[in-house]
């Protein structure tokens, strides 16, 4: 289980990432960096977010990170500007961050938010078409796109390798908190080449602006 603080965007745009450390433990409520080296990738809609921000002049600056009880001071070393791969309709991606869908559900006539599982496959091919036709619109690439489908397929040998693949997560807002159920295990997916594009920009699923859904193309 991890906790994460609410992260406010220094600029309204879409965007996902991913915050991956080298050698880290998890304790209670926090990390303990036993490496002091990270990789942060970001990915993002080029097109609004590139007037913002001078990626090559992020060499050398200092940011924190903070954890409960802890800030450490990172100081960013390289920038590498990775260009959008050519995407066709059959890919594999290998997830960087969990991958978090939900659905609206009924418990002793209460509506609850149900966050889907691995096994929820119909429920999250639908979901996930439904998420990335709106991403596809907020590009404004193809505002005709209302019917694409993708369809997701989980890699069985590394799902029969690991104990679980889904992660708890809480998010910590001012005045509550959120516990957040991802997947993360490799996948492939298939369909609407504008729709996967989407993906792989803006992230698969839900809360990318918080660190979850950002994929990459597995070698």
């Amino acid at each position: 289980k991890e906790l994460i603080k609410e992260i406010k965007p220094a600029f309204e745009c879409n965007f996902c990432y991913a915050l991956r450390f080298i050698k880290f433990k998890h304790l209670e409520n926090f990390i303990l960096l036993e490496d002091p080296r990270l990789f942060f990738a970001l990915s993002f809609d080029e097109k609004n977010i590139s007037r913002t921000i001078k990626f090559n002049d992020l060499t050398e600056k200092t940011f924190d990170l903070k954890t409960a009880g802890f800030t450490y001071r990172l100081k960013i070393k390289k920038v590498k500007i990775i260009p959008t791969p050519k995407i066709s309709n059959k890919m594999k991606f290998v997830l960087l961050s969990p991958l978090t869908l939900s659905v609206k559900r009924f418990n002793a006539n209460k509506e609850i938010k149900y966050y889907l599982r691995p096994n929820n496959l119909q429920e999250i091919n639908l979901t996930l078409s439904k998420d990335l036709v709106n991403k596809v619109k907020i590009l404004g690439r193809d505002s005709k796109i209302t019917q694409g489908k993708v369809f997701i397929e989980w890699d069985e040998n590394y799902i029969k390798s690991k104990f679980r693949i889904t992660k708890k997560i809480t998010l910590e807002y001012p005045e509550k908190k959120c516990d957040v159920i991802g997947i993360l295990a490799p996948f492939k997916i298939s369909g609407d080449v504008e729709l996967i594009k989407a993906g792989y920009e803006l992230g698969f699923g839900e809360l990318n602006q918080y660190g979850f859904g950002m994929a990459e193309i597995a070698s």
